[in-house]
């Protein structure tokens, strides 16, 4: 969603939330939804409501229960409730990504309804601080504990420079017409 600055802290988040869900990921879970490693090798992912594709244009009406679903959506529901007190919003799409040490996400901007729609937040799980942001040419380096949007119809990337794993909870959230929030896939 374009917004009037690059990224912005929305809110501290209770760092036992963020802990809870770290020490429910398995190894195994990164491998059983992972149909965004075509278009991002070095990042392995656990969908939890979101897409049957990735890419730059899936229609929201795509964006459904994943296998994981019942594990880890009640560990990010209070993530969810905070970001009612700062968002409207009736409808997100949810991702845990995972970003290998030294990996890179190379420089993109996001296009499509999907993408464009939300305002489209990450929750950083585990970082260390050789992870970079690009946003728009600038650098940005986000800390556990905090909650960030960014405007994704910038060009932006990341690279981990480090050697632990940076983990994101990746969220978009969108307010929809009733009339549109009818024809989608509940919770």
């Amino acid at each position: 969603m374009k917004l009037p600055v690059d990224q912005k802290l929305i809110c501290k988040i209770d760092k036992k939330i963020i802990n809870d869900i770290l020490k429910n990921i398995e190894e195994s879970d990164w491998h059983i939804d992972d149909y965004r490693n075509k278009i991002f090798p070095d990042v392995n992912s656990i969908a939890i409501f979101h897409t049957t594709t990735c890419g730059d244009t899936p229609p929201l009406s795509t964006i459904e229960k994943k296998p994981l679903f019942e594990k880890f959506y009640p560990l990010i529901l209070p993530i969810l409730d905070e970001l009612k007190n700062h968002y409207n919003y009736n409808y997100h799409a949810s991702i845990i990504a995972k970003l290998r040490p030294h990996g890179t996400i190379h420089p993109h901007e996001d296009r499509g309804d999907f993408l464009t729609r939300c305002h489209r937040v990450h929750v950083p799980l585990q970082t260390n601080e050789k992870v970079v942001y690009w946003i728009a040419g600038e650098h940005y380096y986000w800390e556990v504990g905090n909650i960030y949007e960014f405007d994704n119809t910038l060009i932006h990337g990341v690279f981990n420079g480090g050697d632990q794993e940076r983990i994101h909870l990746i969220l978009n959230l969108y307010n929809l017409p009733e009339e549109e929030l009818a024809t989608l896939n509940k919770i």
